[in-house]
């Protein structure tokens, strides 16, 4: 017997139920895509892919959706607090975002392996827009920003930047992992190359770390106020400028400078375990050449003040410094001194090592300005080859009028330096202190100069400035690496206890390592909170230690010491 087939009702309430489990289906797929969505995990490409839902780079949403201000925000579908945007393959259009997030919520801006933004802007292939609470992973890309085909000698010469802070500056906003460059690669005496790699014009809680610049004329150009008022809490560490591919140049790897000549207070920025290798000027002849710039606006009328800056950790070499040039500089634009205008550092940890021909030169460390207080401590400045050069100049505002600094000098070891102390730029307004320090093998025509007064031998210079009482000219005893290897050696246990300064990374030595990859290793030792510490950035470890390499390699990311 056939069966029958169905009734008109039963074909109705099937097909009633079957729509309904269409819909029930439907309804759980999309809700699966809304899910995704609250979740807030986005993938973005230069072009749509494949079903353009977002959900994966084969899946990807056009870079369009990313610049679109409608697609940011709170609810469904909308990059908001807490989301992550992916990238995916070559990007080269603008991203700008459009959006922030919040405290404990930011937007993650995610490069997948081999992403790159490449492109060339004079505002930058990434804009924050003054948006906060961003975080932009590089995903240890090399590179992972770049401006393609821009120098000297190629198709475009475009004042280039990596990434910028747009109109509104950078607030709680974090950089990390990643190469950004080649923006600039300059063969020639370009006069008007102002490339970079980082650029914004006001910041306040940032933290660019774990990052390498290559082939830029700055590498992190930081503008102070510029509509922002007061700023704080700013951090730079675990960065690598190698000067050798051509950054680390003119104006410098880290260049931390007022950008709107009015007043404001900067308070705490912490500049710490980075690696610079100084290259050579980009402008020619007397081409002004850092690796760390720190400028601050004075003068009779400006209240700018730069508040307990902290910079420790560093390691600075080269094997060839040009005319004008200096490894740190803390200085202020113009002449005149304001009461109410003061900058406040502690240098400390530091290693730095010339290993060519040192050619002029304001030091190692050079600073002028006005109401400077400044410790500077533990550094170990070597020049190997043995050439004249200034171990610290340390001087007034250019108008060689009172300046009334605080210089204070303690457990230092310049060696192989022409020149200790310098102050060039007399300043009888000034105070120093000077003590505890190691000058070996000081071969300049010139041994300490100080409000005018030249002292050409070390007994003449403590005799007659008070000075360095109990300092040295001695060897310190130091190893290849920079160690102190013996109990026996001039450094070990040659200076005072500083716990008293309340600086707590001077309590611990420099790391093994700098920059990107950096890490403690055999270093990071203690000090001791009482009786007396070793001369240097390395307290006596009772080993030998690697010998580094005396010129790092192109590309390199840490320095053995």
């Amino acid at each position: 017997m056939r069966t029958p087939l169905l009734s008109s009702r039963s074909s109705a309430v099937f097909s009633f139920h079957y729509v309904t489990l269409a819909l029930l289906l439907l309804l759980i797929g999309w809700s699966s895509v809304l899910a995704k969505a609250d979740n807030g995990t986005y993938y973005v490409a230069q072009q749509a892919s494949g079903s353009a839902s977002g959900s994966g780079c084969a899946d990807a949403l056009a870079v369009s959706f990313f610049n679109t201000s409608g697609n940011w925000g709170t609810g469904t579908g909308k990059i908001g607090p807490g989301a992550t945007v992916n990238l995916c393959g070559t990007i080269t259009t603008q991203m700008t975002a459009q959006g922030g997030g919040t405290s404990g919520n930011p937007i993650t801006i995610q490069w997948q392996s081999g992403a790159l933004l490449s492109l060339c802007s004079t505002a930058g292939a990434f804009v924050v827009n003054g948006q906060s609470y961003l975080v932009l992973d590089l995903g240890a890309n090399v590179p992972a920003v770049t401006c393609p085909d821009n120098g000297s000698s190629l198709s475009t010469q475009i004042n280039a930047v990596g990434i910028g802070g747009g109109g509104g500056g950078m607030r709680y906003t974090e950089i990390r992992n990643g190469q950004i460059g080649p923006i600039y690669v300059h063969s020639g005496s370009d006069t008007n190359v102002t490339s970079a790699g980082i650029l914004t014009d006001g910041a306040t809680g940032i933290y660019f770390h774990n990052l390498t610049l290559d082939w830029m004329e700055k590498g992190i150009h930081v503008q102070l106020g510029s509509g922002y008022g007061d700023t704080s809490g700013n951090v730079i560490s675990h960065n690598l400028c190698d000067g050798t591919s051509g950054v680390g140049t003119t104006g410098g790897c880290i260049v931390y400078v007022d950008g709107d000549n009015a007043a404001h207070t900067d308070t705490g920025a912490l500049i710490h375990d980075n690696s610079c290798v100084l290259g050579i000027g980009w402008q020619g002849s007397g081409a002004h050449i850092t690796c760390f710039d720190f400028f601050q606006q004075s003068g009779t009328g400006a209240l700018d003040k730069i508040l307990g800056l902290e910079i420790y950790n560093n390691f600075f070499t080269s094997s060839n410094v040009r005319e004008t040039s200096a490894y740190l500089e803390l200085t202020d634009g113009v002449v005149g001194c304001n009461v109410n205008s003061t900058f406040s550092a502690a240098i400390f940890n530091n290693l730095f090592v010339q290993t060519g021909t040192w050619v002029g030169g304001d030091g190692f460390i050079f600073e002028h300005g006005c109401y400077h207080t400044d410790l500077i401590a533990n550094n170990t400045m070597l020049n190997s080859a043995n050439t004249p050069s200034v171990c610290m100049s340390l001087n007034g505002p250019l108008d060689g009028l009172p300046g009334y600094n605080t210089f204070t000098v303690k457990n230092n070891i310049c060696q192989n330096i022409g020149q200790p102390i310098s102050n060039a730029i007399n300043d009888s307004g000034s105070e120093l202190t000077a003590n505890y320090n190691i000058y070996y093998n000081s071969s300049g025509p010139i041994g300490w100069d100080w409000n005018g007064t030249t002292y050409s031998t070390f007994a003449e210079w403590k005799s007659a400035s008070g000075q360095d009482a109990n300092s040295s000219i001695a060897n310190p005893g130091l190893n290849g690496s920079y160690l102190i290897t013996s109990t026996a050696s001039l450094a070990h246990q040659f200076g005072p206890d500083l716990t008293s300064m309340g600086i707590t990374a001077l309590d611990t030595g420099a790391p093994e390592t700098f920059g990107p990859t950096g890490s403690c290793g055999s270093g990071c030792l203690q000090r001791g909170s009482t009786g007396t510490w070793d001369a240097g950035a390395y307290p006596y470890s009772g080993s030998t230690g690697p010998t580094p390499t005396p010129e790092p390699p192109t590309g390199l990311t840490a320095l053995v010491k």
